[in-house]
């Protein structure tokens, strides 16, 4: 009898070993299965499955937006770029409509008019397209598009807005380094609706608060809290008072002594400031460039009107040859085919002018485009005169003098300043937290229900601390520091880098400079002996025939497009070497304001005593002298290109 329940707790602890047995064998396994899953990648995202959810989702929008059962949307106008409404189209994801019809719904139709390439009326057509509105060209010398450019340029206004959203941030970074005031209200209705016991609390808290930076890190607030506390019911009625109201007044304070503390703590605004003036330069910078870019786009059409001029005139040259020519021909005095040959010429020449007047309508259109004019409007370019001083040229002083004054030189030298502050900074973060924390509180008198303001120094309170936080774990601050000596090391190469590219640039300038104007003088020549020798076959054609007029008018149109891109090249040269030297300056109105030492100063006029008073210049009134107010080497003056 004393055996069996022994036996029992036996077989019911072998039982149990078995069972314990299985489940370590289970997990064994379990845990085999999760490391081959780690091993064989099931932990890891798979690559195919990947690319294949995204190939499947492209393609799922390539053919709801342009396949053929595309949900297109005839209607639907393009949003005006006014419309400053948000309307659901906006809020589309999957369903966006896309205007892609078929091919049979396409709108391109075959032109069958027979006058569509008539090389006549294409020759006949003029330079300018008509404005369907009606209204009258627009007359541009370069002052007039540089202001139509600063004020209407598309270019022009987003580096503008650059340089205004530079200015935004540095305006939201001052505005957390100054006082910073801060009003919570909050209001809470508690009870609890229990049978027998039903109790309702209204409470209404307001807090204001006043928190102030410190230059050299932590925080300085002041804190004002006012606490009402109402009972709204009660079970059993309280006889007492109903609420309660006190307050309280806290300043603390937070300051870091070594993490954290010096001007490492200012970085955001001391570099707020600092992409400001960054920002500042690069938009002047772009006003110069900007300004050399339109005058160039400027100069070329300029060019291309004198090569339309000198086509139609080598056009009208071949006109008379062809007609000299047949004429001749019908009286037996040449052959045919010298009035073939005569005819092929001028038809050369129409096509080339058909040519240099299509190559103007697009310049045109694309300097519409700049200016920011509508492509509809008509325009009309009217040369100006200008007088580009050819400046000393001596390559090493106007290295010197790019490296001193380009201003993005001396934003790629102030950015290795902040690459070095920033090796500082991060050299900062690997020292040890010791932050100093302090705070006073006072409160009103505990005793009075309705305390108001009435605060009671002896039921305030003080904290004082100091907490130090050992770098144990400065990893992510070691690669950082890290990372901040290598961006010193590029910083410090790229603005190498910039240095010599400006050398190269000013260098190039020079030799363009040298090159246009040796180019303009052989050109200049070239145009008097072409057209010496064209009187001189114009004389002589009985006897030469058509061919010789034709390749002296060939010499001779060759001479002038040479003579012109010349003039344009010495014109834009000097722009160029002027900005690429940092001596380009540029009026609020968009106007080149050349260096005072290289305009040549006007001599003062002279003055006749006995001259009567109202023939006396103005400068002599006010008791200035002429030369200076009309010298254009005056500050005040400004010579239009």
């Amino acid at each position: 009898m004393g055996e069996g329940p022994r036996l029992q707790v036996v077989r019911v602890t072998a039982r149990t070993l078995c069972l314990y047995n299985v489940s370590m064998r289970l997990s064994i396994a379990i845990i085999v299965l999760l490391l081959s899953c780690v091993a064989f990648g099931c932990a890891n995202p798979q690559i195919e499955q990947i690319d294949g959810e995204i190939q499947a989702r492209i393609k799922q929008f390539q053919d709801d937006a342009l396949g053929m059962y595309a949900t297109n949307d005839p209607s639907r106008i393009p949003v005006s770029p006014h419309d400053s409404g948000v309307t659901d189209n906006a809020y589309r994801t999957d369903d966006l409509p896309t205007v892609n019809p078929g091919q049979n719904d396409l709108p391109a139709v075959l032109d069958d008019d027979p006058r569509s390439f008539d090389p006549q009326a294409a020759d006949d057509a003029a330079p300018g397209e008509a404005d369907p509105s009606g209204q009258p060209a627009i007359e541009l010398d370069l002052e007039a598009a540089l202001l139509y450019a600063i004020r209407d340029a598309r270019e022009y206004r987003s580096q503008k807005e650059d340089l205004y959203l530079a200015a935004l941030d540095l305006l939201a970074e001052k505005h957390l380094w100054g006082p910073r005031f801060f009003n919570t209200f909050s209001a809470r209705v508690s009870g609890t609706p229990e049978a027998g016991d039903h109790d309702q609390v209204v409470s209404l808290v307001n807090d204001f608060s006043v928190t102030q930076r410190l230059p050299n890190g932590g925080e300085v607030a002041v804190s004002a809290v006012i606490n009402f506390v109402e009972q709204l019911r009660a079970d059993p009625p309280l006889t007492g008072a109903s609420g309660t109201q006190d307050g309280s007044i806290t300043v603390s304070a937070a300051i870091p002594l070594l993490r954290g503390a010096g001007p490492v703590a200012r970085e955001p605004l001391i570099q707020a400031y600092r992409d400001l003036t960054y920002a500042a330069r690069d938009f002047e910078r772009f006003r110069r460039q900007f300004l050399v870019e339109i005058s160039t786009d400027y100069y070329s059409l300029l060019q291309q009107q004198a090569r339309i001029k000198n086509v139609e005139t080598q056009l009208n040259s071949f006109i008379w040859l062809s007609a000299r020519t047949k004429a001749l021909a019908d009286a037996g005095r040449v052959p045919i085919f010298e009035v073939q040959r005569a005819q092929q010429s001028e038809l050369f020449a129409r096509n080339d002018l058909i040519n240099e007047r299509e190559d103007y309508r697009n310049a045109l259109d694309l300097f519409k485009l700049r200016l920011g004019i509508p492509l509809t409007r008509d325009i009309t370019i009217k040369p100006t005169e200008l007088e580009v001083p050819p400046p000393a040229l001596v390559a090493n002083k106007a290295v010197q003098t790019a490296w001193r004054h380009r201003l993005d030189v001396q934003t790629s030298s102030d950015r290795v300043d902040d690459s070095r502050r920033g090796v500082v900074n991060a050299r900062n973060l690997l020292l040890p937290g010791l932050d100093l924390d302090a705070s006073v509180a006072v409160g009103t008198d505990p005793d009075k229900d309705r305390a108001g303001l009435d605060l009671d120094a002896g039921a305030g309170s003080y904290t004082a601390g100091i907490t130090f936080d050992a770098p144990l774990d400065r990893k992510v601050e070691r690669l950082a520091y890290r990372r901040s000596l290598i961006t010193l090391e590029r910083s410090i190469r790229s603005h190498g880098m910039l240095r010599d590219q400006v050398a190269l640039a000013v260098r190039s300038a020079i030799r363009s400079i040298r090159r246009a104007g040796f180019t303009l003088t052989l050109q200049n020549r070239n145009v008097e002996t072409a057209r010496t020798r064209l009187q001189g076959v114009e004389l002589q054609l009985a006897n030469l025939g058509p061919r010789d007029f034709v390749e002296a008018q060939d010499d001779l149109l060759e001479a002038l497009n040479r003579r012109d891109s010349a003039l344009r090249d010495l014109r834009v040269a000097v722009l160029n070497y002027l900005l690429e030297s940092g001596q380009m300056r540029v009026s609020t109105r968009g106007q080149w304001l050349p260096p005072a030492k290289l305009v040549v100063p006007q001599p003062a006029p002279e003055l006749d005593a006995n001259a009567p008073w109202d023939r006396v210049p103005k400068a002599r009134k006010s008791g200035r002298t002429a030369s200076a107010l009309e010298s254009p080497a005056s500050p005040e003056s400004t010579v239009t290109p």
